[in-house]
C-alpha cells in the first residue's frame, strides 16, 4: 500500500515538474518570438543610424548620429552633419584645433581683482561706550 502511494507522489512530482518546464519554455519561446517580432516590424532605416560601423577609414557618406569605430586609430567617431567628429573625450581639442582656438586657462578671482576668500563683514561693538 504505501509502495502505491509512494508511485503516486513520485508521478504527480514529475507531471508537475514536467507542467512546469513547459510552462516556462511557453513564455520563453513567446518573449523570443515578440522580440523578433517586434525587430520584423521596425523599419531598416531605424536602424541605420544608430548602427555602429566598424571601418579602417571613415565612411563616404553618413547620417546625422550616425556611429563609426575606426579600426585604424582605434577611435570612435560620429557624423555631425557635415563631418565625422571623434566620439570621445579629445572632441574639446578638436573643436579648439577646428576653429583655431587657443585654450586659456580659467580666470581666478584673484585675477579678476578680488580676493579667492570669501569676505564676511561683522559689526564693530562699542562696549566702553555709555549710551
Amino acid at each position: 500500500m504505501k509502495s502505491q502511494q509512494t508511485r503516486i507522489q513520485q508521478e504527480a512530482q514529475t507531471h508537475s515538474l514536467v507542467k512546469r518546464i513547459v510552462l516556462s519554455l511557453s513564455i520563453t519561446v513567446a518573449a523570443l518570438s515578440l522580440q523578433g517580432f517586434n525587430t520584423l516590424l521596425t523599419p531598416v532605416s531605424a536602424y541605420a543610424a544608430s548602427a555602429k560601423m566598424w571601418l579602417p577609414a571613415e565612411p563616404a557618406e553618413g547620417k546625422v548620429g550616425q556611429v563609426y569605430f575606426n579600426t585604424t586609430d582605434k577611435r570612435e567617431y560620429i557624423y555631425n552633419g557635415q563631418e565625422w567628429v571623434p566620439h570621445d573625450a579629445s572632441i574639446d581639442t578638436y573643436v579648439l584645433k577646428k576653429g583655431n582656438i587657443t585654450p586659456t586657462p580659467a580666470a581666478s578671482p584673484a585675477d579678476i581683482g578680488g580676493s579667492s576668500k570669501p569676505t564676511t563683514s561683522t559689526p564693530a561693538i562699542n562696549r566702553g561706550a555709555a549710551q
